[in-house]
């Protein structure tokens, strides 16, 4: 089969092409002139000169062949006309169950291709299988081939054998298992299950494996298994049956998971085949396996094995390489091979485990062993170590055919510095080496030794690990070697002994080593000495001194010198040279650090006493600030009171007065004829009855008959409607914070409304081109003396912010004094009212503003102790009853002080049929109704004044009329609605309330209201 054509020159075709395996290159003599055919993916039969090309083993690798003419070259056949590549396509899992001699047709993805070996990798949905061809045309991997051959298994590897092979035609397809969907058959390989991400193997993707079982704990909870992609670890299920022995061909379907290091598979079935040899082993060097690469794998390790004991339920090897050490684990069923003994240099067979931390990353490894059987001996341990000849240190860093394995090699040299129990440095001449060894028999520097051991590195450094020594006789050390201010770093003075001078600048005490720094020239070095076994002499500050030490060098990241400290073997390493001078630069500094005291002394002192100073001061300007608040408040407050007073007097005259000029309206408007004359006049004087009824009950919040009727009262419904209400018609937003979880307030419900109206109705005068009022609520507890005119307590906040004009400071004093405005519309009363209200309650109200700026009003009210909001109670009138008693049979008695009060109402009454006798106070009420019962005439209702100037008014008339008849009808009259009697009449004995000024008809359905049946 020709895989490539070229031309070698002008007279020769060159015809690389492949036939039984073998890699043939077919030289064929051509006419220059003449048209040059193409043989390339044709199957020829060829006639020349054979020459065979064999390697050292004298195998035969290829041929060349020298053809006379393309007469001697005939065409068989081609690649795309073989016949093999019609027939169906076979899935690579079936490979076990096909003969070996018919050939049979694969299709997969080239997973790894062997130019050399000639040996392609294929893979499909089913598995994984070693396609043997000597073609070499253009194969990549990722490419999709087509192959055909004669199949064939070697353990639990699947090979396809003389295979021909080429890119995959349209109309080949791979093939499925039947009724499996492609997008999501199991996974077959080990290497593609350790490929997954920890979150991909966390899905629980199928697996299922045909491998090889290469071990088993003792508790049979886990096993690794190999195929011929790589090692995994399987996490069985209770197993029924056991392998015979491992290794062991088995069949296992299961799914993935995360894994300590790397993901593995929970078996849900197992199923044991026939035992088999143990799969060849990669060798790997504990470098490798440090990589991570190698878990799971059966792998082959050669190394010295330095302890054998047991460890709970297993036998632990401690081996050494010649780059590290690690251990090896083994059942203790069977012995170890006799010859296995601490010393030996033994070739170990077993999986790969890497050992991982919490984070999943890679701590170190060990060996998993199935039986004793796979440790061989190389090299048992020596009688005499010392029988080997000794070689030169500068040797170990030469080549050697031998050196590729793991030996032991005897070196000399002269000891400069020994740690017993860990490491000897020896120097030979120019050369050093780091000796380690656990023998613990002491050296002194000078002594000539002889070190066995095992040849390794530390990165670029030579060291001789598990050596064992032997003292052959006193010396001298060797001379040290001056290192000058420039001096290299580099390996040619690692592990020497050199000599360096300079000026000490710092020590440092560590718990195990002390640590010098000096200073030559503008290099700045270090020494170290055990602390534990010598006390540092003194070396004050500045001195000069000569040490004498190991040179170590200090490699940064890519293992180049960067640096080196010197590693002082006793007190005779340190020489001091010159003492420091006199005015030294620890005694500069301390007596700068005496002077910075004494002047940080007298700084403090003077901080003292000015922060002191700076508190006195402090207390005895807010001391006059709060005198001066509390007198501003007292101020205040009684000029609000003497104001509340003359307002009082005037409300109660004026709300007489418009009840006598509403009462007589209304009466007027009964009468069509009035209606008719001056209809239009009576409505107008009506109205402006009404609003004047409206100033007057403004008026009333500042008389002692606006205490408020408190009740548990859930604040942010009322903040929010009674702002809304009050927005309604602006140009305003309002922006609300009304956070969950507020207290309920102890506040009458009426009167707090009024007070977010009136703040809002204020800013909303504030910014006539409209903008922003936010109002918040929120919790406080006040602590005793924290806020000026507030008891300690627990608290609700309101806080209202407008984004208006704002208030000019010289007129923030005066906006709580009624009748102060500062706009043309308006009474003055608002910000008034809140103040009274708000100090009526026990609370407190704070104003900040500045022109420009906006204006933002905080008060606090007192929080409820009930958990729950009493039901909200409309005080007024209540609705007439359905079938009132017919007036002809009622006696009423009316009490009023104002005479157009007792005649108007008096003349409704009559008109509406019921008999009316009128008194001026309480006491004329109280001896007229003693007298209807004495006349056998009892009056039926009652309607009474609450106040009355100077004698008694209608709360105190009906305590006494209830002693004569406890089931007296009675209605109570009043123009203060803040009166509790008003809010709640039947708490004081009262049936209906009526607010002054009032309606005839209002009088009327009063008087149907109270006459009513009572509520049960």
């Amino acid at each position: 089969m020709v895989d490539r054509q070229s031309e070698a020159d002008a007279t020769h075709l060159l015809l690389e092409a492949s036939a039984e395996g073998l890699h043939l290159v077919i030289r064929v003599r051509i006419d220059p002139t003449a048209e040059r055919p193409r043989f390339e993916g044709s199957v020829i039969r060829a006639t020349g000169v054979y020459v065979g090309h064999r390697n050292f083993a004298g195998d035969l690798t290829s041929i060349a062949l020298w053809v006379q003419s393309l007469a001697a070259v005939q065409v068989c056949g081609s690649l795309r006309d073989d016949p093999r590549f019609n027939a169906p396509v076979v899935r690579i899992d079936q490979i076990g169950s096909l003969p070996s001699t018919g050939s049979i047709h694969l299709v997969g993805t080239v997973h790894a291709f062997d130019n050399p070996g000639a040996t392609v990798t294929l893979r499909d949905a089913t598995g994984q299988v070693v396609v043997s061809t000597a073609q070499t045309r253009d194969i990549r991997v990722g490419q999709e081939l087509e192959a055909v051959g004669l199949p064939e298994m070697a353990g639990v590897q699947r090979r396809l054998r003389d295979a021909r092979v080429r890119p995959l035609a349209a109309r080949a397809q791979p093939a499925s298992p039947p009724g499996e969907d492609a997008t999501a058959s199991p996974l077959r390989l080990a290497d593609q299950v350790l490929a997954l991400k920890p979150e991909a193997a966390d899905r629980g993707l199928p697996v299922q494996l045909l491998g090889v079982a290469t071990w088993m704990d003792p508790d049979r909870a886990t096993m690794f298994v190999q195929d011929t992609s790589g090692g995994v670890e399987i996490r069985l299920p209770l197993l029924d049956r056991l392998p015979p022995v491992l290794p062991c061909a088995v069949l296992l379907k299961g799914r993935t998971t995360r894994g300590a290091f790397a993901p593995l598979v929970a078996a849900d079935s197992v199923v044991w085949s026939n035992p088999l040899g143990s799969p060849t082993p990669r060798i790997a060097t504990l470098d490798e396996m440090l990589t991570g690469r190698a878990h799971g794998r059966w792998v082959g390790v050669q190394a010295l094995l330095r302890a054998v004991r047991r460890e709970g339920r297993a036998i632990q090897l401690d081996l050494t390489t010649a780059t590290g050490e690690f251990v090896a684990y083994l059942p203790p069923d069977e012995p170890l091979d006799a010859r296995a003994q601490p010393g030996s240099l033994v070739t170990i067979h077993g999986v790969c485990y890497a050992e991982a931390n919490a984070q999943r990353q890679l701590t170190g490894v060990r060996l998993l062993v199935p039986s004793p059987t796979h440790v061989s001996v190389e090299q048992a341990a020596p009688t005499d170590p010392f029988a080997l000849p000794a070689r030169p240190i500068a040797s170990l860093r030469e080549f050697g055919p031998a050196d590729a394995l793991l030996q032991r090699v005897c070196t000399l040299g002269t000891v400069l510095h020994h740690e017993p129990g860990r490491y000897i440095c020896l120097q030979d001449g120019n050369d050093a080496l780091l000796v380690l060894s656990r023998d613990s028999t002491r050296l002194t520097p000078g002594d000539r030794v002889e070190a066995v051991g095992l040849p390794g590195r530390e990165g670029t450094r030579v060291v001789l690990r598990e050596a064992t020594y032997r003292r052959t006789g006193p010396g001298a050390e060797p001379a040290p070697l001056p290192l000058p201010d420039s001096a290299p770093q580099g390996e040619a003075y690692d592990g020497r002994l050199v000599q360096l001078t300079g000026a000490v600048i710092g020590i440092q005490e560590l718990p195990t080593e002390s640590i010098i720094t000096i200073q030559t020239g503008k290099r700045h070095s270090t020494a170290a000495i055990n602390r534990r076994r010598f006390d540092l002499p003194r070396c004050p500050l500045g001195s000069v001194v000569q040490l004498r030490g190991v040179y170590r060098a200090i490699y940064d990241e890519y293992r180049r010198p960067i640096d080196f400290s010197l590693r002082l073997r006793s007190m005779d390493d340190i020489a001091v040279l010159q003492a420091p001078p006199l005015w030294t630069l620890s005694r500069a500094l301390a007596a700068a650090g005496g002077l910075l005291l004494l002047t940080a002394a007298v700084l403090g002192w003077l901080a003292v006493l000015r922060s002191r100073v700076g508190k006195q001061t402090r207390q005895i300007r807010a001391q006059l600030e709060r005198q001066q608040r509390l007198e501003t408040a007292l101020m205040q407050a009684q000029r609000v009171e003497s104001l509340a007073l003359l307002a009082g007097g005037i409300a109660h005259d004026f709300n007489n007065l418009l009840t006598g000029i509403l009462g007589n309206i209304s009466f007027a408007r009964l009468d069509p004829r009035a209606v008719a004359a001056v209809g239009d006049s009576l409505a107008d004087a009506e109205l402006a009855t009404l609003r004047a009824r409206d100033l007057t009950q403004r008026l009333l919040v500042f008389t002692k008959g606006g205490e408020p009727s408190r009740s548990v009262v859930s604040l942010p419904e009322l903040v929010r409607e009674s702002a809304r209400f009050a927005l309604h018609g602006s140009k305003v937003r309002g922006d609300f914070d009304l956070p969950d979880h507020l207290w309920l307030a102890d506040v009458d419900r009426v009167q707090i409304a009024q007070v977010v109206q009136n703040l809002v109705i204020n800013a909303v005068q504030a910014m006539p081109a409209g903008g922003t009022v936010h109002l918040s609520l929120a919790n406080e507890t006040i602590a005793s003396g924290a806020k000026m005119d507030l008891q300690a307590g627990r608290y609700l906040r309101l806080t209202t912010t407008d984004t208006g004009t704002g208030i000019p400071p010289e007129l923030l004093p005066k906006i709580f004094d009624p009748y102060f405005t500062t706009k043309r519309t308006g009474n003055g009363l608002g910000l008034a009212t809140v103040f009274s209200i708000v100090r009526r309650h026990g609370g407190h109200i704070e104003v900040e503003s500045s022109p420009g700026h906006g204006t933002t009003f905080r008060l606090w009210l007192p929080a409820a102790e009930r958990a729950q909001p009493a039901p909200a109670s409309a005080p007024g009138l209540v609705p007439p009853p359905a079938a009132p008693p017919a007036p002809e049979s009622v006696r009423i008695l009316l009490m009023d002080d104002d005479a157009s009060i007792r005649r108007i109402a008096a003349l409704a009454l009559l008109h509406a049929g019921y008999e009316v006798t009128t008194t001026v106070d309480g006491h004329e009420a109280v001896e007229e109704f003693a007298l209807g019962r004495g006349r056998n005439r009892p009056y039926r209702l009652v309607i009474l004044d609450l106040t009355v100037p100077g004698e008694m008014g209608g709360q105190e008339a009906m305590v006494a009329l209830r002693e004569f008849d406890p089931d007296v009808r009675a209605i109570v009259s009043t123009g203060n609605p803040n009166h509790s009697c008003f809010s709640a009449p039947r708490a004081h004995g009262f049936d209906v309330s009526l607010a002054k000024p009032y309606e005839v008809q209002q009088l009327l359905a009063s008087v149907a209201a109270a006459l009513g049946p009572r509520p049960g």
